[in-house]
């Protein structure tokens, strides 16, 4: 079996924007699991994945399969091939399938559409398609676990609310709505006919319909525009917090800055034997999130230039514990490096806060403003959660950097 993962559609720039096409979740499921789950189901075991738009991205989902007892092969391509295409040198006599829908859905809906979505909710039954986490409360309402209804909230079926959903008081849903996995909504919200990806925070009394929201993305299927929301009190992406980022994360950084504050004394020693500068002062281009809590300021930290490795970025304990700076995130880089950041995609290198610790750091490129660095970063940005965080976090405290 071959599986065509779409290139990122022009319209809508809701889907594409944070994850490939086809990692895009419906019903608390990707895209493309949706379909691994299905053929695998009918029998089949081998599979080949083509992906031309951040093949990293679904190389770290799939892995080599184990997890639906199936065999994948991830192969990276520079474009999105035709179905008509031969595919004889991967898989002779193979079925070829583009994963733009539903595997049960008519393709005949562009991705990311009214129809398309309308298609989505025509599902078969729930069994075979929800998580088994999600609960019938009553007919064609179905909540998944972790996510409290307060007593006034007004549901209307069909609804399809995921995991970990936090719905305010006096909210309408529906009818016709799926909302995906770790969504806000805020007191007062009103929604109807649309679809919200995960992670999205909507604001207090926001009415939308007709809609397909993700994180600060909004297409109005009514009026036919796809725009991005710039107001985060409106429509943004709901922030995870992690103890290392939190209130334990800032008392780690004044220990560590008391634990280890001889650096300072070998940095000033080593800064005479080498005539290097003890301190240095950089400017950072600001973050979203630093832009939102103070304007367009850039922000400042500091460097050891005489020492190296992590020890060079003592002075960044101090960023942590102002709140500058999380433990982990993507690591800073000036204004002129910014402007030279051209596409959605390097973009969200700005989407998350800086940190100590970065991504870049396992695979021995932080600091380098490489292409490899902005690979990582922006697919850092697009998958960051506090699982994660965690995981990176005691990889760069206590596993050797390849640096």
């Amino acid at each position: 079996m071959i599986l065509i993962c779409p290139d990122t559609p022009p319209i809508p720039r809701t889907l594409g924007h944070a994850q490939p096409a086809a990692l895009v979740t419906i019903f608390g499921q990707p895209l493309l699991e949706h379909f691994l789950i299905y053929y695998a189901d009918k029998g089949v075991r081998d599979f080949d994945v083509i992906v031309s738009d951040r093949p990293e991205s679904i190389r770290q989902f799939v892995d080599k399969g184990e997890k639906w007892g199936v065999h994948i092969k991830v192969h990276a391509w520079k474009s999105e091939p035709d179905l008509e295409q031969d595919f004889s040198m991967l898989q002779k006599d193979a079925t070829a399938v583009r994963i733009d829908s539903l595997p049960w859905m008519d393709a005949s809906d562009d991705m990311g559409t009214e129809a398309w979505f309308k298609q989505c909710l025509q599902h078969p039954h729930p069994s075979k398609v929800l998580r088994p986490d999600y609960t019938e409360w009553r007919k064609h309402l179905f909540i998944a676990k972790h996510s409290p209804v307060p007593a006034g909230v007004d549901l209307k079926p069909p609804c399809f609310i995921g995991s970990k959903v936090r719905i305010g008081d006096g909210c309408s849903i529906g009818p016709n709505v799926i909302i995906e996995d770790d969504v806000y909504l805020d007191d007062g919200c009103e929604v109807s006919d649309s679809f919200v990806g995960s992670s999205t925070y909507i604001g207090p009394d926001l009415t939308l319909g007709r809609s397909m929201i993700m994180h600060d993305w909004i297409m109005d299927w009514s009026i036919g525009t796809d725009h991005r929301i710039s107001d985060p009190l409106l429509l943004g992406t709901k922030q995870s917090t992690s103890p290392p980022h939190g209130f334990i994360g800032r008392l780690l950084a004044l220990i560590g800055l008391v634990l280890f504050s001889p650096t300072l004394i070998f940095a000033w020693l080593n800064s005479l034997l080498t005539h290097k500068p003890f301190v240095v002062q950089r400017k950072a281009a600001p973050t979203d999130s630093y832009r939102k809590q103070n304007g367009h300021q850039t922000l400042t930290y500091m460097e050891l230039p005489s020492v190296s490795g992590y020890w060079r970025r003592y002075p960044q304990l101090w960023a942590i514990l102002k709140g500058e700076f999380r433990w982990v995130g993507n690591r800073p880089i000036s204004t002129e490096q910014a402007e030279t950041l051209h596409s959605e995609y390097e973009q969200m290198w700005l989407h998350t806060s800086y940190g100590f610790f970065s991504i870049a750091d396992i695979h021995g490129v932080a600091d380098s403003f490489s292409e490899d660095e902005k690979v990582h970063s922006s697919y850092y940005a697009a998958t960051q959660n506090g699982k994660n965080d965690q995981r990176l976090f005691m990889q760069c405290l206590f596993k050797k950097s390849k640096r």
